[in-house]
């Protein structure tokens, strides 16, 4: 979420709270009754599968939001757990306060909806992201389509443990195939860069 100084000193009058690494922020199937925003530090949100192992869904960075898009859902509940990855501050909004704050300050208006609109559209592109069940192709579509968004067959790409989490696909996976499509001639890699070569 885009905080300037003005948004940044509208919040500090709203609860605010600074956790340790580890501390559980909100549990599985808790009522989202307030809206997150990260001041500082990290934050990450995991599930636990059938087989009983910690998968994590996202990691959340200063300034992002969560609860938005549970806190006016029929169904407010956390599909996962969301944990301070290491000592993190946040400003909770609840429901009605937020309500308040969309009606009387226009500029926090237009950067919840555009954050809203942001999320909207990330998971649309991660419905289209997942349809494509071969590794490979998953990799290259989510390059092509950075490609697009950068205006450059040389994009930047976070690390490959991040890469992973976007594609929802294993590490090494992820690894052993970026190798294979260099070894490949279809991409070049270095360092956080990826040329693509088709």
């Amino acid at each position: 979420m885009k905080l300037s100084n003005d948004v940044l000193n509208l919040l500090s009058k709203y609860k605010t709270i600074t956790y340790n690494t580890g501390d559980i922020i909100f549990s599985s199937f808790e009522k989202c009754e307030s809206i997150g925003i990260i001041l500082s530090g990290l934050v990450k949100i995991t599930t636990i599968t059938y087989m009983e192992k910690e998968e994590t869904i996202s990691l959340l960075e200063k300034h992002d939001v969560f609860g938005n898009v549970l806190i006016f859902s029929e169904d407010p509940y956390y599909l996962g757990d969301i944990i301070a990855e290491k000592k993190t501050t946040v400003v909770l909004i609840t429901k009605k306060e937020l309500i308040n704050l969309l009606q009387t300050n226009q500029m926090f208006l237009e950067a919840y909806l555009e954050e809203l609109s942001n999320t909207s559209l990330f998971i649309k592109q991660q419905n289209k992201l997942l349809i494509h069940k071969n590794i490979k192709d998953r990799i290259l579509y989510y390059f092509s389509s950075m490609a697009k968004k950068q205006h450059s067959k040389t994009i930047k790409i976070p690390s490959v443990t991040k890469l992973a989490m976007i594609l929802s696909l294993p590490r090494p996976s992820v690894s052993r195939e970026l190798t294979n499509l260099e070894n490949e001639n279809i991409i070049i890699k270095k360092k956080n860069t990826i040329t693509l070569l088709i």
